[in-house]
């Protein structure tokens, strides 16, 4: 038998649209149960998590980095990876403390998405409650009074729903600003760094001597210090090449200029 009560199969107008889910079974709702229980079972470490529900539909759905429950059993692990991996990756995180950060802001995302899915089912659940339970016309209007009549019986569900995403909001605008902080202060750190590494460099080839940037206390290694030498070199190339209009003639002239000022 359904789960739904006979009241309420009777309540489900012929004007629902068909895309909203049908009632669970009496089968489903035992398994669901199952899964909720054993779940709880393997946090406290009663249970492997591979024997869960009997082992016929093993849950993975635990965070490699904290072990905590971040994706409900109905949920695919799978799209949860798929979809932290590309936000991690696009807020570029170099330290431990920036990828915690980094994925707190994932996961404050993705709950953020799964309470509008929740909201979308909470007006879908209407046309199969008595707010579905009237007569009109055209199934467009019928849906859309179903959502206004179930928004208007249940509105502080509604309003709590609301206060949670806000909440989620604000941590995620929280953790993205202390992000923010960590990868200025390491950019700024890494080019004092460099700009010293690369005085450094410069005065030990006037002197004709190696440069070991291990022996000056640097973490950079020697390419990585060239490179970033002559990628800012050639930045002051092109700031003259701008000066000049991109003209080459002016060009010349103005390196030449430089040159004879840093001769004198």
């Amino acid at each position: 038998m359904p789960v739904y009560s006979q009241s309420r199969q009777q309540n489900q107008h012929p004007n629902t649209p068909a895309w909203f889910p049908r009632a669970t079974t009496e089968p489903e709702k035992r398994y669901a149960f199952t899964v909720t229980i054993r779940s709880q079972q393997t946090q406290r470490g009663k249970i492997p998590r591979s024997h869960v529900a009997g082992g016929s539909r093993p849950l993975q759905y635990e965070r490699r980095l904290t072990a905590r429950v971040v994706v409900l059993p109905s949920e695919d692990m799978d799209a949860y990876n798929a979809f932290s991996k590309e936000i991690v990756d696009s807020l570029d995180p170099q330290t431990p403390v920036e990828r915690q950060f980094a994925q707190t802001i994932a996961d404050n995302q993705w709950r953020i998405n799964r309470i509008r899915s929740i909201e979308d089912g909470m007006l879908g659940m209407g046309h199969f409650e008595q707010a579905g339970d009237f007569d009109t016309d055209h199934t467009e209007i019928h849906s859309a009074m179903t959502a206004a009549r179930a928004f208007r019986e249940d509105s502080k569900a509604f309003v709590n729903l609301s206060i949670y995403e806000q909440r989620l909001h604000r941590s995620m605008k929280e953790a993205l600003r202390q992000l923010k902080e960590l990868q200025t202060e390491r950019h700024e750190r890494r080019k004092t760094e460099m700009d010293d590494a690369i005085r450094l460099l410069k005065t030990q080839q006037m002197k004709g001597l190696a440069f070991d940037p291990t022996e000056f206390g640097f973490v950079h290694s020697s390419a990585e210090i060239a490179l970033e030498q002559q990628r800012r070199d050639r930045l002051h190339l092109a700031k003259i090449a701008e000066q000049s209009n991109f003209n080459l003639a002016a060009y010349d002239f103005s390196r030449s200029q430089q040159s004879a000022l840093q001769a004198a």
